[in-house]
């Protein structure tokens, strides 16, 4: 599991590092979302599995285009960061953006739209010397106040905040989508 997010119902949505077979649901792709209801977790996790979003019907189809983010908008759409730079139908970018899914459906065929959410590179993300460590891969919406919380897999340095992977930063925004503007603080030194 290389991202995870934890619904208001109680599931569990994931993606997974790599290409796998589930003993008992299937093929999963990196760049499928799943959901997994429990009916117990703990050392002893039970439950079922079903997809939520199928990436390749949507555009993420190619090497390096894994979901290491997944979180919700406060309408609660989908959004997610790629371990690299994606493309998808109409729009493209680096692993320090985050993409909006607007579904159609979902599940087993997946239909819908993509559009910018988070334009890391417009607010000092995978630019100058960390462009391949400024890869966003967690992120949390705060629904009631807009703002995000950030984790990258290298070190950070964007808007005069400096950390590392082990770190956590707040992103309050000014605007969100094809121009991000905002302001950064480290929330958690870790």
């Amino acid at each position: 599991v290389d991202a995870f997010f934890l619904d208001s119902d109680g599931t569990l949505l994931l993606s997974l590092g790599t290409d796998t077979t589930i003993t008992g649901f299937g093929a999963v792709d990196d760049a499928d979302i799943l959901r997994f209801t429990p009916t117990q977790l703990g050392p002893t996790t039970a439950g079922s599995f079903a997809i939520v979003l199928d990436g390749s019907d949507v555009g993420l189809d190619t090497l390096g285009e894994d979901i290491d983010a997944i979180g919700r908008s406060a309408d609660g759409r989908l959004f997610v960061s790629t371990a690299n730079t994606w493309s998808v139908p109409g729009l493209s970018g680096s692993a320090s953006d985050l993409i909006l899914f607007t579904a159609a459906t979902l599940g087993d065929v997946t239909a819908g739209s993509w559009s910018m959410y988070f334009d890391g590179s417009d607010v000092g993300l995978g630019d100058g010397a960390n462009t391949l460590y400024e890869n966003v891969d967690a992120a949390w919406l705060d629904a009631a106040t807009g703002d995000l919380y950030l984790a990258t897999n290298g070190d950070f340095s964007a808007g005069g905040v400096t950390g590392g992977d082990e770190d956590i930063y707040l992103f309050t925004d000014t605007t969100l989508g094809e121009t991000t503007t905002g302001s950064w603080w480290r929330y958690f030194d870790g």
